[in-house]
């Protein structure tokens, strides 16, 4: 997927125009907006990859299911506590939701007839058990004020979720469902409380047009507009598979605890699972899906047993029953404590493939793919990149790594057909460098890249 990208008043970027292509590279200093970019691409594509209809269901819902968790936790041993027939009836509704064909408006809004009805009875039934819920309260030994005030909340937002999902149609479903998505995707994937923290200018709207997919406006409020989504492009992201970021492997090692927490923190917090904890969101959404293997072959076989071979990792990654992850080296399991951060790195991209995350329908985001290599495995991880995007993933990476640049130089003399597959990008504090073609643009980069070292040759001079 080639497309152009301009943003204007976003991070460090003023005014920028970006080209992505199959195999993306953003270059430059720290600090010019490089990660910047690829976070907010991730999570426009995230968000307009979901379940749209599905993630605006559940934003009108959470209300309702935190005041439920507030009270239901107090009775967690009682399978059958009054109030946990509320949660069924609500995890119905989201099942007819799920149903709903995401592109299709006429499907969703037969759907929405369907979950009106068991809105109305979420009602009935509220009016129903709420003296048995009050009397098992009481029997708890909690304070009248404590469980009336749960009750009565649990009201006012079964209310209020009645009204809206009547005011809801297909079309308020969808839009809004993309809204919420890319505003919540944006919050946790950069972990700020306030879009203005992510502008150059703070009191005006940042601007995103993606070619063919739509514009974006970053306003003030918190607010996603979406002035003009293009059909053919949400059907296009729609049909990608995942959309993955890859950052820094220190969270992969900290995995099993950071998940514990989120967990603990969802349970008996759960009106304060959006606060920031200082761990990205897309770390959480790929810790998610790698869950779960999907059946079916592998999409890179022959990558999958180079990777894992001798001649590179000589070993694997892989996961417990309980979602622990190690790596698996000559008949011995390590904990991934004891495995080198390097490893991990390359690790994570065979994990990916073993377990049918990653196929031609992936849009990859990796900021710093040379992280904790040596040169030569730098060039490993070069190989192994482009050889996924010349089978059809789409990927962007962020790099410092001038072996990285001078594998592509390599690749590009040896198959100057594969030219056409890259997209440079040369950031800068002024903004995104422009060149007449691309090979002005790769010396000017690795003049960039190398120039500390020619300074220290001629201060020996």
């Amino acid at each position: 997927m080639s497309f152009k990208l301009e943003i204007k008043n976003f991070g460090k970027l003023s005014d920028a125009e970006i080209h992505i292509g199959q195999f993306t590279v953003f270059t430059g200093p720290n600090n010019t907006g490089k990660s910047s970019v690829s976070k907010l691409l991730y999570s426009i594509f995230n968000g307009m990859n979901a379940n749209h209809a599905l993630v605006y269901f559940n934003t009108l819902t959470k209300p309702l299911r935190d005041r439920l968790i507030g009270l239901i936790r107090f009775a967690y041993e009682d399978k059958d506590f009054p109030l946990s027939i509320l949660n069924t009836q609500i995890d119905q509704m989201e099942k007819i939701i799920k149903l709903c064909s995401i592109d299709n408006l006429e499907e969703i809004e037969g759907q929405l007839r369907e979950v009106v009805e068991y809105a109305e009875e979420l009602s009935r039934t509220f009016i129903r058990i709420e003296p048995e819920a009050k009397k098992r309260l009481k029997k708890l030994g909690l304070p009248p004020d404590l469980y009336e005030e749960g009750l009565d909340g649990i009201k006012e937002a079964l209310d209020k979720l009645c009204v809206n999902i009547k005011e809801t149609d297909d079309r308020k479903l969808l839009i809004n469902g993309i809204r919420h998505s890319i505003l919540r995707n944006l919050i946790h994937n950069f972990q700020v409380s306030s879009l203005s923290s992510l502008r150059t200018r703070p009191k005006e709207p940042s601007e995103v047009s993606i070619e063919g997919i739509g514009e974006f406006h970053l306003e003030n409020g918190d607010f996603v507009n979406l002035n003009r989504i293009m059909v053919a492009g949400l059907e296009k992201l729609q049909h990608y598979s995942r959309v993955i970021y890859l950052e820094s492997p220190v969270y992969w090692k900290l995995k099993l605890a950071l998940e514990r927490a989120e967990e603990f923190r969802h349970f008996y917090h759960p009106a304060e699972s959006d606060t920031l904890t200082g761990v990205p969101g897309y770390f959480h959404d790929l810790a998610r899906v790698l869950k779960v293997k999907r059946s079916g072959s592998i999409a890179f076989p022959k990558l999958y047993e180079k990777l894992v071979s001798e001649q590179v990792m000589g070993g694997e990654l892989v996961i417990s029953e309980t979602g622990e992850l190690g790596f698996h080296e000559n008949d011995r399991s390590f904990p991934l404590s004891l495995t080198a951060m390097g490893v991990v790195n390359l690790g994570i991209l065979a994990l990916l493939i073993e377990r049918r995350i990653m196929d031609e329908g992936t849009f990859l985001f990796i900021d710093e793919p040379e992280a904790h290599l040596h040169p030569s495995w730098q060039v490993k991880m070069a190989r192994t990149l482009f050889e996924l995007a010349r089978s059809g993933v789409n990927v962007v990476i962020a790099t410092h790594s001038v072996d990285i640049l001078k594998f592509l130089e390599e690749e590009v003399k040896k198959h100057p057909e594969n030219k056409e597959l890259i997209a440079l990008n040369h950031f800068s504090a002024d903004g995104v460098k422009d060149y007449d073609d691309f090979d002005s643009k790769l010396v000017g980069i690795k003049e960039e890249l190398t120039k500390p070292f020619t300074d220290l040759h001629l201060e020996g001079l």
